[in-house]
């Protein structure tokens, strides 16, 4: 017995020194990450803390890791197979850091956690048999979570700088801190642009009103080139050159789009759908360490109550449809609440995100309803096939680049909204249409993949096309916001939102007049809260979670390469001013 207990000792002994060299190992990679990758605002001491962290905690998850695994003779892999995995571990680092940096939370955590796993086993395969050594381990975990406070500081700034440019450290140290205050800015003696109660002229009641949504396009894909079929039929429209999604991802832009109203000013929750499509709010803020987290939350208005410009349409008597493929528009979730069909024909249960295409059967189901509908009709359809992933079309193959397969979804959309557009010109309705995106799409600018992890333009400067009856083309080259929508649809159309909104009319440039200048405010809120707030030609990024500011002139510097921070201190501090008059940064 006794010489049982002293190979277990010794086994144990062994792995936790293992273990926790692993361990220390993997994090110091992270360490060296964030070093190479540092924010301006992190710098010597400040970085000699974050490696310590690093390396603390390292060493506080892998010495009990590789103990248990020590006990259960992992060692008994021997130098080889420790030296394999080794090279898997770093393998599985560097993909997570530097190559799938978009992935969300959940996958950066499990990818991360799959490498620093190994790299434990690893260290706890390769260490020697030291029973002495087991003392000085189990001193690791136990001392550093008294110890690391003291040596990195209690400040969230200090420990938000690990966010970010790390894998597993840096983002277990963001869901255990708060977000922090936002920057300090100059004068707040400034005011953002009050919420108000839009006009209804209705210059063009009556009309039959078509919202065409598309999923994950961008600006700099213009309507000629990505739907030439669909440009072809558009009526003389007013393009908005600057347009701004609200925020980065389809739920919260959407919402914010039919009410008029900006993410922060709406009861937006984490919420999911179960197996049976139910809607399941989240208990609190969605952890990567939950589960559930791998079912996609993403943030509904389950229980918000802010009238929409879709329940205006129903007070002045409109027919109001929607055809549903994606999950997060099924109505109890709160986005479709107001429509009077909401027909989930298209709908591919599970999430479409997984399972294909569905433009045709989008356009297949509206043109089944379209004949049945009165002229006082509105019809809000959302092509989601540009959304990853991106499957071929037409001549490019399922080996062509992502930007490539994205822009043959886009032809496909094209396809199926060019049928649309014939089945409802043929009813010579009069018609005013709007053809614009939820949000961008990133394609490796800056590291980033798909949406929702910034505010850069890729991800939230987007089309906006808006044909009245009768109208002109013309090009507006102000910026304006998709909160825009709301008041401007009440307006042209007569309708009443009493409630006010914080987008305003834009039927002056529908109308050819000049349209006056206004601030617009969008965010991204996945991972944190970045915040970005156009101003003419100017954006401010904050990001809260770095403490961090960028400030571009996005006419001078359209792709926002070039941060003038510093060089110009008095925009960045009006833009930080108007942001905080906001009151979206709590």
């Amino acid at each position: 017995m006794t010489a049982l207990t002293r190979e277990r000792r010794a086994a144990m002994s062994a792995g936790a020194l293992g273990g926790a060299v692993g361990g220390a190992a993997y994090t110091l990679l992270d360490g060296l990450t964030l070093v190479a990758g540092a924010p301006p605002n992190l710098a010597g001491v400040a970085l000699v803390k974050a490696l310590l962290l690093a390396l603390g905690v390292g060493w506080a998850v892998g010495a009990p890791l590789g103990a248990g695994l020590g006990l259960l003779q992992a060692r008994r892999l021997g130098r080889r197979g420790a030296a394999v995995l080794a090279v898997v571990a770093a393998g599985a680092w560097a993909v997570d850091a530097h190559v799938l940096v978009g992935l969300y939370a959940a996958a950066h955590l499990w990818l991360g956690a799959l490498g620093a796993g190994l790299a434990v086993l690893a260290g706890a395969a390769a260490a020697p048999s030291d029973r002495g050594a087991s003392m000085l381990v189990w001193l690791g975990p136990t001392v550093a979570p008294w110890a690391l406070p003291a040596l990195v500081g209690e400040g969230d700034a200090q420990r938000a700088a690990l966010v970010g440019g790390t894998t597993v450290v840096g983002r277990v140290v963001a869901w255990t801190v708060d977000p922090p205050a936002a920057p300090p800015g100059g004068d707040t003696a400034c005011a953002w642009p009050a919420a108000a109660v839009p006009p209804h002229t209705g210059a063009y009641a009556g009309a039959t009103v078509v919202l065409i949504s598309i999923d994950a396009w961008r600006a700099d894909q213009p309507l000629a080139q990505a739907l030439p079929l669909t440009a072809a039929r558009l009526p003389p429209a007013v393009t908005f050159t600057q347009a701004v999604a609200p925020a980065n991802r389809t739920t919260e832009s959407m919402y914010a789009a039919l009410t008029g109203r900006y993410p922060h000013h709406l009861q937006l929750v984490p919420a999911l759908l179960s197996p049976e499509d139910a809607p399941l709010v989240a208990p609190r803020e969605p952890s990567a360490l939950d589960p559930r987290t791998w079912a996609a939350y993403t943030l509904a208005p389950v229980h918000d109550t802010t009238p929409t410009v879709i329940a205006a349409a129903q007070a002045a008597g409109y027919a109001r449809y929607t055809a549903v493929a994606y999950r997060y528009l099924k109505a109890d979730l709160g986005l479709t609440r107001d429509f009077d069909t909401v027909d989930d024909g298209p709908y591919q249960a599970g999430n479409r995100d997984r399972e294909g295409v569905s433009s045709a059967a989008l356009t297949d189901a509206a043109l089944r309803w379209l004949p049945t509908a009165p002229d006082k009709a509105l019809i809000w359809l959302h092509y989601l096939d540009p959304h990853e992933p991106y499957h071929p079309f037409g001549d490019v193959p399922a080996s062509a680049s992502d930007r490539a397969r994205h822009g043959a979804e886009l032809a496909r959309v094209d396809a199926a909204l060019a049928r649309l557009m014939d089945g409802v010109h043929a009813t010579g309705r009069r018609v005013l249409w709007v053809i614009t995106a939820d949000h961008g799409e990133a394609f490796g600018e800056r590291g980033d993949r798909f949406h929702g992890s910034s505010v850069f333009d890729e991800q939230v400067h987007v089309p906006l096309h808006i044909a009245v009856p009768g109208g002109g083309a013309a090009t507006v080259t102000t910026p304006v916001s998709l909160v825009d929508l709301a008041p401007t649809l009440a307006d042209a159309l007569g309708w009443s939102m009493p409630a006010p909104v914080d987008g305003r009319s834009l039927l002056p440039a529908l109308q050819g007049e000049p349209l006056a200048p206004r601030p617009v405010l969008t965010r991204s809120s996945r991972d944190g809260f970045v915040f970005g707030v156009v101003d003419g030609p100017w954006k401010l990024v904050v990001d809260l979670r770095h403490q961090t500011r960028a400030l571009f002139h996005r006419g001078e510097d359209p792709g926002e390469r070039t941060s003038r921070v510093d060089a110009e201190p008095a925009v960045r501090d009006r833009l930080q001013c108007l942001l905080d008059a906001t009151g979206a940064v709590r």
